[in-house]
């Protein structure tokens, strides 16, 4: 009897191999995976790893993926499933690692006779990519051939642009490949595969590889049941066309061009069964486009002209909208927005199971921030090189390389949604909602399209789905609010709201994340990855001004929180040298213990530190400082007393009796200013009780410090430190102690949160004026 198993080999990647496998029947079972080289059991792993495409698709809670190094593996591969009741060979998972074994050959470089070089990234089974440069003529983009057992089965060209080639190898960066793996090979037969420049050039690998891979089937969530392929075309071409797009132009030609290339079937991907239509409408542009131009790209496109004009769009698109034949309306009402390839079939998978729906896009810019770079010289010109840079129409969603989300939000694809350049909605419903209200008689509408969203939202029967991994690119051009300063358009924003509040009687509320419902795939890594990018994602050298950015906005606390635990996990506090010696602290808290000093000038520093070296770094400051006087107390020991400086006294007894801290009371009781450098108790916990004891040491205005936050909660999760629920014990609880950011602003940090300030006993934290310390101003 056949074990109830599932399972599949997905990957080669990291030296790794990736799949998944689990018992439907038993799924409170943890499989194990067996891989078996030339009829031997090598390695063995769990199926326990957590993947978020095996939760979506109701798979053991996406516990059950599994990851196999490839270190030492190299002959004919199984890879199997086992469990209690038997065991299954795992769908793709037999393969050839050919000598040298896969795991040291990729990535592969790529070189010949000194033409060439780069490097093969990824083979199979479903992309080949890498990059490959032309040495002599960089400008020149080579062409290469794959071939499986001697025949020519894949040919591609190395033109894709990549932002890592441009930094390292100081050209245009378009070099890269990223082409489909031929599923012809996907076939469960071994194929010894090569790599040569195209037309019988010579071989660019060091040798041959040879692998196998099995048709590939996807573990994916249900979908929305739609007829069968052949009943769409023959429902889809007796006439009526099942999509009918509505784009609205107004002295854009330049912009109009790329709009209505990336709605032409020869740009979107999956359609050929889609009968469709799009109505460009020029709205009395200066400039008029011309009917013959646009039906040039292809039957379905055809041009109108309003009878009236209105530098409001709202009453032409309703007018062009009266005209359209489809079952389902796609608004597009600022035609300077590119769409990204699978828009119109992701958008009618939604619209087929659930014809009542409302699908909608988030929007992006090309470029950046268009308005501050307007101000600053940025001009179509130099966006048009930015398309130029990524070879646009060939991959388009390439745009996600050279675009960045409106509000350059870390978390695009999962915030609320305000508004939509490309909604799709049924007919019908567009009738029932009357389409857009005239009343938005501004130029541009105001806004009406915010307006239309929240309304077909409201009537629609079938909810809102939003896209992701699919979106709209706003090109630069003269429009009312995208491309004027930020006080032109606040200025203009400000009179739309208004004029909203007065005819909703409400003020405008986008959709929030629970009102609609996510849908689509990640086709591009680059749309997942917006902090990773840089604010103007390729050089064109613009300005030499920096633009002033809202900190909250682009790097929200989350953001900070994982940087600062990613710093102290690498390690790269312990690297941080003062006079050659090792201090556990980033080199922004060095500086900032340095001010500190310099601004209060302490008579007495106190520290419950056993390190040498702080103490070292302290005694330079009090050196650089003048501060010839003060002294240090080390409270506590933990290394060698010799190697203290001579203004450091040490108190050898427990650091966290009452008893040690009166005698550390009265060893500064003299002191003006006192300021404490507190290192936790090693015990789990929040300490609490000792924090509070030592900050009762400090004198008013001055500091203590917690050194070392960043090494315990929240910023690491798992840890047994909760140094910020004693820190806000102690600014909460009596109103004499603040929190002062203005030393951990630089993002890296090892003290977050851990310049507390004192600021006396009558004044509240969150009333208090740092002005009043300056006596001399009063």
């Amino acid at each position: 009897m056949t074990p109830d198993l599932e399972g599949r080999f997905d990957r080669i990647e990291d030296d790794c191999l990736f799949g998944w496998a689990w018992s439907p029947a038993n799924p409170e079972w943890v499989l194990q995976v067996e891989a078996w080289v030339d009829g031997e059991l090598r390695v063995t792993a769990l199926a326990d790893r957590w993947r978020g495409d095996l939760e979506t698709a109701k798979k053991r809670d996406g516990l059950c993926g599994f990851k196999i190094p490839l270190s030492g593996l190299a002959g004919d591969l199984i890879l199997r499933a086992h469990s209690l009741e038997g065991s299954i060979d795992l769908p793709n998972g037999r393969l050839h690692l050919a000598a040298p074994p896969l795991n040291q050959a990729l990535p592969i470089p790529i070189q010949s006779k000194a033409t060439v070089v780069g490097s093969l990234d990824s083979l199979g089974p479903l992309v080949i990519s890498g990059w490959v440069q032309n040495l002599g003529t960089p400008s020149a983009r080579p062409t290469l051939e794959m071939l499986a057992d001697g025949e020519v089965v894949a040919r591609f060209t190395a033109n894709g642009w990549r932002r890592d080639l441009e930094e390292l190898r100081q050209g245009d960066g378009r070099w890269g490949f990223n082409a489909p793996f031929p599923a012809s090979l996907r076939d469960g037969v071994v194929h010894r595969l090569e790599l040569r420049l195209a037309d019988n050039g010579p071989s660019v690998l060091p040798g041959s590889l040879d692998l196998c891979f099995q048709p590939i089937e996807y573990a994916s969530p249900e979908q929305p049941v739609v007829p069968k392929v052949e009943e769409r075309r023959r429902r889809a071409f007796r006439g009526r066309p099942e999509l009918s797009i509505v784009v609205n132009f107004y002295n854009m030609r330049r912009e109009a061009e790329r709009t209505l290339q990336s709605l032409a079937r020869t740009y979107q991907q999956g359609i050929e069964d889609l009968a469709y239509e799009v109505i460009c409408i020029d709205n009395g542009s200066t400039h008029p486009l011309d009917a013959e131009w646009v039906a040039s790209f292809g039957p379905e496109f055809r041009l109108v002209r309003p009878a009236r004009l209105h530098s409001s769009p709202c009453n032409a698109i309703n007018a062009a909208a009266a005209q359209a034949r489809g079952r389902h309306l796609a608004i597009i009402i600022d035609g300077a927005h590119i769409l990204t390839p699978g828009v119109l079939a992701e958008a009618m998978i939604h619209l087929r199971g659930t014809p009542a729906s409302v699908v909608a896009l988030r929007h992006w810019f090309i470029g950046g921030d268009q308005r501050w770079l307007s101000s600053a010289g940025y001009s179509r010109n130099m966006e048009d090189l930015l398309f130029d840079r990524i070879d646009w129409p060939t991959d388009g969603y390439q745009l996600f390389r050279i675009g960045s989300p409106i509000g350059e939000s870390p978390n695009v694809w999962f915030d609320g949604l305000s508004e939509s350049n490309c909604l799709f909605l049924p007919a019908e419903l567009w009738r029932r909602i009357d389409g857009f209200d005239e009343a938005f008689d501004e130029p541009g509408g105001g806004f009406a399209n915010l307006d239309l969203l929240r309304r077909a939202a409201e009537t629609s029967k079938g909810g809102v789905t939003c896209l992701i991994g699919e979106a709209t690119f706003h090109q630069y051009h003269g429009g009312t609010t995208t491309n004027v300063s930020d006080i032109e358009k606040d200025e203009r924003v400000n009179v739309y709201e208004r004029d909203y509040r007065e005819l909703r009687g409400r003020s405008f509320e986008g959709l929030a994340p629970h009102e609609f419902r996510l849908a689509g795939a990640m086709r591009s890594e680059h749309a997942a990855t917006t902090r990773q990018r840089p604010l103007f994602p390729a050089p064109l050298g613009v300005t030499d001004h920096v633009r002033p950015a809202v900190r909250r906005r682009l790097f929200d606390p989350g953001a900070e929180r994982y940087l600062q635990a990613a710093y102290v996990e690498f390690g790269l506090h312990r690297t941080t040298r003062w006079l050659g010696a090792p201090v556990e602290l980033a080199p922004t808290d060095l500086i900032a213990l340095l001010e500190i000093m310099r601004e209060v000038r302490p008579g007495y520093i106190v520290t419950t530190s056993v390190d040498p070296n702080l103490m070292a770094f302290v005694d330079s400051a009090c050196q650089l400082l003048g501060l010839e006087g003060s002294g240090i107390i080390q409270v506590g020991v933990g290394g060698p007393l010799d190697k203290l400086p001579g203004r450091a006294r040490v108190v050898t007894e427990d650091p966290w009796a009452r008893n040690t801290l009166r005698k550390v009371e009265r060893e500064i009781e003299a002191a003006e200013e006192v300021l404490v450098l507190f290192e936790p108790p090693a015990a789990p916990g929040a300490p609490v009780e000792a924090l509070a004891a030592y900050a009762s040491l400090v004198t008013y205005g001055s500091y203590i410090v917690y050194l070392g936050t960043a090494r315990g909660q929240p910023w690491l999760g798992y840890s047994t430190q909760w140094p910020m629920k004693a820190i806000r014990n102690l600014t909460e609880r009596s109103g004499r102690y603040a929190i002062d950011h203005t030393f951990d602003q630089h993002f890296v940090t090892t003290c977050p949160s851990g310049y507390i300030r004192r600021i006396g006993g009558l004044i509240e934290a969150v009333n208090y004026d740092p002005a009043l310390d300056v006596l001399d101003a009063l």
